[in-house]
């Protein structure tokens, strides 16, 4: 299947916040200038991979405050200046070979968050994640094109992003864990009298209907425990 361009992903990814958590919506960055991008590449002396220069002209990132837009618990997308200035801390501490920095990550941390491989080799373009002190990690996404794809889709159809399901509360854009509860108990008996077919034709013995094999045996709830944190901000 075709991944949509950057540019369209996010087309679909701006317009459910405005819609429906227009608070979220008011975080999303400006365009970033093609000039800063450039500006940025020469700072840290490697060049952008181009999903993120094709993604950075469409919103620089976001406002990290809580009512954010945010990818699910990674958090809000880094503009160009938290690219630097998360790159350089990283830099520092000698731990910069995972790649440039994508969001802001939980706490705000430099050392937590997806990322971007820019280098050249197996992981080129891919996105991965860290988080403090353990090793990067490519699990989820080939390329930033895929996790903009996953988040519009999520966004469209209330679906599930890294196990976590799009609300909107109070105009703004939250993440809640999706769980599931078992169905209803029912007692054997009751369970094969409810099944049982009708009476008829004396020389039909009696059958029980069993259940189709693609019924559900359990049905899906989403909680709402993330709308008392968001109506408290």
């Amino acid at each position: 299947m075709s991944i949509p361009a950057v540019e369209e992903s996010w087309a679909r990814v701006d317009a459910w916040p405005a819609r429906h958590a227009p608070l979220s919506h008011a975080t999303l960055r400006p365009p970033a200038s093609q000039a800063g991008i450039e500006d940025a590449e020469r700072t840290l002396g490697v060049p952008f991979h181009p999903d993120l220069v094709a993604s950075l002209p469409c919103h620089d990132g976001v406002e990290p405050e809580v009512r954010a837009v945010q990818l699910a618990f990674y958090g809000p997308l880094c503009a160009v200046a938290d690219i630097v200035r998360n790159t350089t801390v990283l830099r520092s501490l000698g731990a910069d070979e995972a790649g440039l920095p994508l969001t802001l990550g939980i706490g705000r941390r430099a050392s937590d968050g997806l990322f971007l491989a820019g280098r050249p080799g197996p992981h080129h373009g891919q996105v991965g994640r860290r988080f403090d002190e353990d090793l990067p990690s490519f699990a989820h996404w080939p390329s930033l094109r895929h996790v903009l794809a996953d988040l519009a889709d999520a966004l469209e159809g209330g679906l599930t992003f890294l196990g976590r399901v799009p609300v909107a509360v109070a105009g703004k854009l939250g993440w809640e864990e999706e769980r599931t509860v078992p169905a209803e108990a029912v007692s054997p008996p009751a369970w094969a009298a409810a099944l049982a077919e009708p009476e008829s034709d004396p020389p039909t013995p009696h059958r029980h209907r069993r259940p189709h094999p693609s019924q559900p045996r359990h049905q899906p709830v989403r909680t709402a425990h993330l709308a008392a944190d968001l109506d408290s901000v």
